[in-house]
């Protein structure tokens, strides 16, 4: 899932499972083949680098409901699994509103 404006105003959530070529660079930031969920805020300018990190999941998303969340303010985009602080950006935060976004990718 992501909130999205423009290439410049993004943030992600994601739940890799996959090893497809597509996803390699995320795959690459795996420990160990641990499944990772992934926290991406893309570059808020032009020729800048994204600030992302990786967490392990929480579990098997196929046997177990969980909930993933991140509060955007001005100054941070916070994410959560299930309540719980996990990750806390300061760099490349949104600064537009758009809209969120959900994807399945088969």
């Amino acid at each position: 899932m992501f909130f999205y404006q423009s290439d410049s105003q993004e943030s992600d959530i994601e739940y890799v499972t996959n090893s497809s070529a597509s996803i390699n660079t995320a795959l690459s930031r795996q420990s160990q083949g641990t499944t990772q969920v992934m926290y991406t805020n893309q570059p808020t300018s032009t020729g800048g680098s994204e600030t992302h990190s990786g967490v392990p999941s929480p579990g098997n998303a196929t046997l177990f409901a969980h909930e993933y969340r991140w509060d955007w303010t001005p100054s941070s985009t916070a994410f959560y699994i299930d309540g719980v602080l996990t990750q806390n950006f300061t760099t490349n935060v949104p600064d537009l509103p758009g809209q969120y976004m959900f994807n399945n990718w088969w």
